[in-house]
């Protein structure tokens, strides 16, 4: 991808904008996961490095005039051109002591910042909210603004550079891709596949289930088999014939508690005598 810059306006003073590189990082979809920045593709290496050269310029500009000696000087020649403007002489004692204090005021803002909200202030682009009407009216041009109302104007411009290092750093602080979607056909396979397993799944489950029932007719067989060979083990040892009910052995207690008496029966056509209740 060409990184050559594509346009250059100093929409910001002391900072020129790189419109590529912003472009290029806004073309990367990010996605929160766990607190980690995912993006759609990873960066190439010119990719990244354009983001980077862009970020550091960025992260130089927003340097505060409170950290250099040099930056306070410039600071001050910025200021000091503003309030000539308010009636103040470069080479008035007073003058300079109004500076000094507005330098002191705004160590913790960027040159660039100051030099932006100055130019605001020349321009007529800064602005008070009547209080009697609640409309907006354009600063007075009788007063120079306070260094609280210049830092708030300068503020504005520090926001959007740190809104634009943002992009670049969340781009550039990113571990991982997201997988590629998965094309159509894949699609249609994986769910082909996984309908083939439902019906094996089916088809091994109905076996399953088969052979239970299998397995619990032969377990109801053998306990019916030893249950009768009780019966008639108890019968033997009472010297009597086996007693029937609808083709069932019943046990001697179970045909005494219906009040019969256990007695031998004429034989029926298997050998043993029948008695109904």
């Amino acid at each position: 991808m060409n990184t050559t810059v594509a346009a250059r306006a100093p929409t910001l003073p002391g900072l020129l904008p790189d419109v590529e590189a912003l472009r290029l990082a806004e073309s990367f979809r990010t996605y929160e996961e766990y607190g980690q920045a995912v993006l759609d593709r990873m960066p190439t290496a010119d990719e990244k490095q354009a983001m980077t050269r862009r970020s550091q310029d960025i992260a130089s500009a927003l340097k505060l005039i409170g950290d250099g000696v040099m930056a306070k000087a410039e600071a001050a020649e910025i200021i000091a051109g503003l309030l000539v403007g308010y009636g103040y002489a470069r080479g008035d004692k007073a003058a300079a002591q109004t500076v000094t204090v507005y330098v002191k005021h705004l160590e913790t803002v960027p040159l660039f910042a100051i030099r932006a909200a100055c130019e605001d202030v020349k321009a007529g682009r800064v602005f008070d909210v009547d209080r009697r009407t609640g409309n907006r009216v354009p600063l007075s041009p009788d007063k120079e603004p306070s260094t609280v109302r210049l830092r708030a104007v300068a503020q504005k411009h520090v926001d959007a550079l740190l809104a634009e290092q943002w992009k670049f750093d969340r781009v550039l602080r990113a571990k991982r891709a997201l997988p590629p979607p998965v094309p159509e056909a894949e699609r249609a396979r994986i769910a082909a596949k996984f309908a083939n397993l439902g019906e094996d799944l089916k088809a091994a489950t109905a076996d399953d289930d088969l052979e239970r029932e299998n397995v619990a007719a032969r377990v109801a067989e053998r306990m019916n088999a030893a249950r009768d060979e009780d019966i008639l083990a108890e019968y033997a040892r009472l010297g009597v014939e086996p007693v029937r009910s609808g083709g069932l052995l019943v046990s001697p207690e179970l045909a005494r508690r219906t009040g019969r008496a256990v007695a031998a029966q004429p034989e029926s056509r298997n050998g043993d005598a029948d008695f109904y209740l």
